[in-house]
């Protein structure tokens, strides 16, 4: 009697082990799925994050070109006002000396008689 009672003891505790494992084994197999659901949507996270980040590495790089065109340009045109400029300072600078030799030379000009073609 006492054989059958351990006997059956062992059962139970064997029936509960079981039980327990195989309530551990659907828990790990639950924690399983959602962790590779999660896992495939963090990927799909990822490679349109790094699809993002090439468009923005494109637009980046045009962005960029367009501001070296643009400082080109403006260089230029810098350069071509800066001519214009040193241009006009001489055309100036002849001009006054122009007018001051025209000044030099107006007293002695020779006076036109209106009287004689009449």
């Amino acid at each position: 009697a006492l054989l059958e009672r351990v006997r059956a003891e062992a059962k139970m505790s064997v029936a509960a082990y079981r039980t327990i494992f195989e309530q551990s084994t659907d828990f790990s197999a639950r924690k399983l799925t959602l962790a590779s659901d999660v896992k495939q949507g963090l990927e799909e996270v990822i490679d349109n994050l790094e699809t993002h980040i090439g468009n923005l590495r494109t637009e980046v790089s045009s962005l960029q070109s367009t501001v070296e065109t643009l400082e080109a340009r403006a260089t230029e045109e810098a350069k071509r006002s800066e001519a214009k400029r040193k241009d006009i300072a001489e055309l100036e600078q002849s001009n006054a000396m122009l007018e001051q030799l025209l000044e030099v030379l107006k007293p002695s000009a020779p006076v036109k008689d209106k009287d004689k073609g009449s």
